[in-house]
């Protein structure tokens, strides 16, 4: 279908159906037999992003769009329309990182030697759920730079490794094969005696 020179569409027989805009084209479906192509491509212009919106509920509300972007850079995006503009819920790059996003600010991001947890503010960091409460805490609390670990139990701190003081601080006891770690295990013995190898770490009287 031509207008003028321009082609808005193209059927091949036993081939693709190409789509165009302004003349460039932009969709066309695909063979599975190429690694390269899916059953359909879409296509950027050169040096314009490849870009597919989702759209749902009549597109009404900004929550309703979805984007999935290629940009020219290489990265690949999973972008929302949240309060008027698209912001990135997922960034990655082909042989790089992998990017997770909260409220446009990337918090989690694969590396070559893991993951990393990228903090922007106050109590940030891994926090691990068990049912709706906070089971353990790694990050940093406050304004300091310190690392944190913070074991939780409903909620409540229980026990608490700081990076920057090198202490812990627990809420219970704190135990070994030995008994309560506070106390020195004592054993009392009325007369002269042999010490055998359950003695090890305790108090003889």
């Amino acid at each position: 279908s031509y207008s003028g020179d321009e082609t808005f569409a193209r059927f091949i027989d036993d081939g693709a159906v190409e789509l165009y805009y302004n003349n460039e084209k932009t969709f066309e479906t695909t063979s599975e037999g190429s690694k390269a192509h899916g059953l359909f491509r879409v296509s950027g212009a050169e040096g314009v992003d490849g870009k597919v919106i989702i759209q749902a509920d009549d597109g009404d509300d900004y929550d309703d769009y979805t984007r999935l972007r290629h940009s020219t850079d290489g990265y690949f995006y999973i972008e929302n329309y949240a309060s008027g503009s698209y912001e990135t819920a997922l960034r990655s790059d082909g042989n790089g990182a992998v990017e997770l996003y909260y409220n446009n600010a990337e918090h989690f991001s694969t590396t070559s030697l893991g993951c990393k947890i990228t903090s922007n503010g106050n109590n940030h960091g891994l926090s691990i759920y068990k049912n709706s409460n906070v089971a353990a805490f790694l990050g940093h609390i406050g304004s300091g730079d310190e690392g944190v670990l913070v074991l939780k139990d409903g909620g409540s701190d229980t026990i608490t490794l700081n990076g920057e003081t090198g202490t812990a601080t627990f809420t219970g006891a704190v135990s070994d094969s030995k008994g309560d770690l506070r106390k020195i295990i004592q054993n009392t013995q009325g007369s002269t005696y042999t010490l055998v190898a359950a003695d090890a770490g305790k108090h003889i009287l």
